[in-house]
């Protein structure tokens, strides 16, 4: 099966993005085959191919059309904001068996973007069946298929509609998870580890394969937050919180 990881950068700051973080990749994973889907012809060494799009100005609905358009059978999609700490490959044999996987969402209760107030765990869809779970579209890993096509049509209409209505702001993922939901597709859930959102507080097991956020000297957060693989706690401000130092306080109750 071809197996490759996609990039779509829209614009010079983007795709200088995808570049760091497609040489983390090569990197770790040189043999590997990465393409990028820009508005501009790019070349570098840690790029395979190119595949240059027209640009809908939205960057949202844009990475929707890059996905759809991978040229692999396996595909796992990176946002630009992300950095390889590791060998991730092992994700691919996952699509033998499922259609596609992402990770949760590490926001997924409170305000989002809009000043808009919400609770995962009180979204239903029009027959009044719990919504779950709620992704982050930033990696995703999926095969090609007739299935899989028509959820990228189906997302990429609904993802319209909605920005359309709310602002762009809105982003792509409520239409993600809600044309997800509708479909038949087999789902897997990604660890922490494979997409580690460490601009928030993130407990993690294992070797952090995959960072995902923007960070000045992100080399050393992959650095200090693999420092160790007993589970962990990574806080933005205060960095590695080992288990040894996390406390559980505990209640014994008297019959």
């Amino acid at each position: 099966m071809s197996m490759g990881v996609i990039y779509v950068a829209i614009g010079s700051k983007y795709v200088t993005e995808a570049l760091n973080s497609a040489s983390s990749l090569k990197d770790k994973v040189p043999g590997l085959d990465v393409t990028i889907f820009s508005d501009e012809s790019v070349k570098a060494q840690c790029i395979d191919k190119c595949i240059v799009i027209e640009s809908s100005k939205n960057g949202y609905l844009d990475k929707i059309v890059g996905m759809s358009k991978s040229p692999y059978e396996f595909t796992l999609y990176l946002d630009c904001d992300t950095y390889i700490c590791d060998d991730f490959s092992e994700l691919f044999t996952l699509l033998k068996k499922y259609d596609i996987g992402a990770a949760e969402a590490e926001i997924r209760a409170g305000s989002n973007l809009l000043g808009e107030v919400y609770n995962y765990q009180e979204i239903k869809d029009i027959d009044g069946q719990f919504v779950f779970p709620i992704y982050n579209s930033g990696v995703i890993l999926y095969k090609k298929s007739p299935q899989v096509d028509q959820f990228f049509a189906d997302w990429l209409t609904l993802a319209e509609r909605q920005m359309q209505e709310k602002g762009v702001a809105y982003g792509d993922q409520p239409a993600f998870q809600t044309t997800l939901h509708k479909s038949n597709l087999r789902e897997v859930i990604l660890t922490p580890e494979y997409n580690c959102r460490f601009i928030f507080p993130v407990c993690v097991s294992g070797r952090v394969k995959i960072l995902h956020g923007r960070h000045l000297d992100i080399k050393t957060v992959a650095k200090e937050i693999n420092s160790r693989i007993s589970t962990r706690i990574f806080h933005p401000r205060w960095g590695l919180i080992p288990d040894e130092k996390v406390q559980l306080i505990t209640k014994v109750l008297s019959k």
